[in-house]
């Protein structure tokens, strides 16, 4: 809160430094896109943190069981560049709210399960829906996001997305860290994990109905059926 504060009032001041110009306030889809682009990326590092430490803690695998659990996300991405060319067919934002509900529906689908959740019904399966929404969501909100500004503040458009994306990552990270592990233990318990599922899942669903509300496919960054 203290830091959307700072930047508008930053943004505001007549004096700023060029990093931040106002006319990334002005742009109608760039704040509701990188609003989007926090939540579903709160839910990238989220899931991986919490998941990696549910494996290796609770269910006793190893590390490379860990990363066989969040393999399909990264073999899904291979397929964002074709699944951002529908946006041209179906709008921006119809592909944001898809991509989005389909990332929390994965990882709602692994918090769904009582301990201990079944590796390849539950994990591997929530992952790749996971990795699926993420795949169809990620395209076009960096495209409302950066392309939604005028040419000449493409640069500072990037580096806000950028942003949004790292401190989505830490505020993820303290928060679900916080919910797996409560008090001063250094293991995670089988209710904090679904809590922090079902915390992040919410999150991630949240943002892509703000995404459908607020992004426009009638507005620059928007690329609607027509276009």
């Amino acid at each position: 809160l203290l830091a959307i504060i700072g930047a508008v009032v930053l943004a505001r001041d007549p004096r700023r430094q060029v990093l931040f110009p106002r006319e990334l306030l002005r742009a109608r889809n760039c704040l509701p896109a990188n609003a989007t682009t926090f939540a579903l990326y709160f839910g990238v590092f989220g899931l991986s943190f919490v998941v990696v430490l549910y494996v290796q803690q609770l269910l006793r695998y190893s590390a490379l069981w860990a990363a066989v659990v969040l393999l399909p996300i990264s073999i899904m991405l291979l397929f964002a560049e074709r699944l951002g060319r529908l946006a041209s067919s179906i709008g921006t934002r119809s592909m944001i709210v898809a991509g989005a509900l389909s990332a929390a529906a994965g990882i709602g689908w692994i918090g769904s399960s009582t301990h201990p959740v079944p590796f390849w019904s539950h994990m591997i399966v929530g992952t790749s829906l996971f990795g699926l929404g993420l795949s169809a969501a990620v395209s076009a909100l960096t495209h409302a996001a950066v392309a939604g500004v005028p040419e000449t503040y493409a640069g500072a458009a990037s580096g806000l997305n950028h942003a949004v994306v790292r401190a989505a990552g830490l505020v993820s990270v303290a928060l679900l860290g916080s919910i797996a592990a409560p008090g001063l233990s250094d293991s995670v318990s089988p209710e904090g994990v679904q809590m922090a599922m079902m915390v992040c899942a919410t999150i991630v669903g949240a943002g892509g109905v703000a995404g459908g509300v607020f992004v426009r496919d009638d507005q620059p960054g928007g690329l609607g059926p027509a276009d």
